[in-house]
């Protein structure tokens, strides 16, 4: 089975943020993208931030989960006005963190 049409979005980077693949795995999802099936992966590939941007001016309805940092959303809100965004689901939290 094969994916197309996916949208893939950079990720931004921070300067000084620490590498957490010791607890999120080398895709930042456990490791779970090796039970997935396979992608393409598009020749140009936009910031996070303008992916964003597209998918909610094609689909206003759409719904955004943040899963990790929030960088990106960020990002989207210092370019676009935050009422763009019918709604944000943030989950969070920390393991074993002093």
């Amino acid at each position: 089975m094969e994916v197309d049409n996916v949208e893939v979005g950079k990720g931004a980077s921070k300067n000084g943020s620490s590498d957490a693949s010791h607890i999120h795995g080398g895709d930042g999802l456990g490791n779970a993208s090796n039970f997935l099936p396979k992608t393409k992966i598009p020749r140009k590939i936009l910031k996070s931030s303008e992916v964003i941007t597209k998918t909610l001016q094609k689909y206003p309805e759409t719904q955004i989960l943040i899963f990790g940092p929030m960088t990106n959303i960020a990002y989207h809100i210092q370019n676009n006005t935050f009422d763009s965004i019918r709604r944000v689901i943030a989950m969070g939290g920390a393991f074993q963190v002093p």
